[in-house]
């Protein structure tokens, strides 16, 4: 009697998941990791991996706005992508998962390769734009240093030029009289100088 075997049919899988944002870099790397050990020990290669970072949710699972989205590109029976969607099933650190059997293994690479050379060039731009505004910053950041040298500059001229000020007399000790005498500062002193020039005149008359 012959024996029959069993052929596992080889796919290729897109895999998408997203790991919890409560998780670090290097934690969210050692997860990766092993979703990665576990197709492997399934009979299962993975052939490209996306690392997408840590990004905005549509809407909040597991009461999470974001989450690191990761995406694989799998080749091997359908049986080990079970198996690893249902270690992520109740897995805490990941929230979210998706795997889709694609046809075209050949396009979907060419299409992720592509994805892959569009996100570096974005990226590219936008490490550009953020040197060009530091650059910008910084210019202006000089010019206004500058700007304030200059005034803080004709100030000082201005003050070295200005003729030294002179002292006003105090109002309240009142001014010299012809023979020397200080003036009476109010009425009352007035008065009194009066009544002594009076004492004075009598004095000589008599």
């Amino acid at each position: 009697m012959g024996t029959a075997t069993k052929t596992r049919t080889t796919r290729f899988y897109e895999l998408i998941f997203v790991l919890s944002p409560a998780l670090g870099e290097d934690e969210a790397e050692v997860a990766i990791r092993e979703v990665q050990d576990s197709l492997a020990a399934s009979g299962a290669e993975v052939v490209h991996v996306e690392k997408w970072g840590r990004k905005r949710l549509a809407y909040r699972v597991k009461k999470h706005g974001e989450g690191w989205f990761v995406l694989l590109h799998v080749r091997g029976p359908g049986a080990a992508v079970r198996e690893v969607e249902r270690r992520m099933r109740i897995s805490e650190r990941v929230i979210k998962y998706l795997s889709v059997r694609l046809d075209d293994a050949d396009g979907a690479l060419a299409h992720a390769e592509e994805r892959i050379k569009k996100r570096a060039k974005l990226e590219e731009e936008r490490a550009t734009r953020a040197v060009e505004r530091a650059a910008r910053e910084q210019a202006r950041l000089e010019a206004a240093a500058e700007e304030k040298a200059r005034a803080d500059a004709a100030a000082a001229a201005r003050a070295a030029d200005a003729p030294a000020a002179v002292e006003e007399p105090d109002s309240a000790a009142g001014a010299a009289s012809p023979d020397g005498t200080a003036a009476a500062p109010n009425d009352e002193g007035e008065t009194q100088t009066r009544q002594a020039d009076a004492g004075t005149e009598s004095e000589a008359g008599s």
